[in-house]
């Protein structure tokens, strides 16, 4: 394996192959954030190709209602706002609850996205749960690597 110097000046190898890619991918990463002055580091997995897709198709699931006086959707409509947001929670503790091998320990054998949901919602504030489910999210990828895979990179910043 060749090496390569990062920012902080250790030396990390190179991945030049698919084997050594999984390895690093089946590394779990840290998440980590202070509360209250103390550092905190939980060790969270990436999300899988299976949990991402169900994750997209709760929140898809949930669509506004089409006004026909209008000839369009309504974003706006309070009901659907709400669904919505109530979806994208349940997608995140499921990917908290996957994820967060510490989280998942408290109620082993969950299946049921309600359920999952309703055993995550309170165990910590959102703010925390938000960190960790885009922890796996993120899955470890620089920012830069993020923002061309989220089509967030204009051509000016790539510059």
């Amino acid at each position: 394996m060749k090496t390569k110097t990062d920012k902080t000046t250790q030396l990390q190898p190179v991945i030049t192959t698919l084997t050594e890619l999984r390895a690093v991918i089946d590394t779990p990463l840290v998440c980590r954030f202070e509360i209250d002055g103390r550092e905190v580091n939980l060790p969270v997995r990436r999300i899988s190709t299976t949990l991402d897709e169900q994750r997209r198709g709760i929140i898809r699931a949930v669509t506004p209602p089409y006004v026909k006086e209008r000839d369009g959707y309504d974003p706006m409509n309070a009901t659907y706002r709400r669904d919505r947001e109530l979806a994208e929670d349940i997608a995140r503790s499921l990917i908290v609850y996957h994820c967060c091998p510490e989280v998942a320990d408290g109620s082993k054998g969950l299946t049921d996205a309600n359920a999952i949901h309703a055993y995550v919602k309170n165990l910590l504030p959102p703010t925390i749960l938000e960190m960790i489910a885009l922890t796996a999210l993120a899955g470890g990828l620089s920012a830069e690597v993020r923002e061309r895979a989220n089509f967030t990179s204009t051509p000016a910043s790539e510059s």
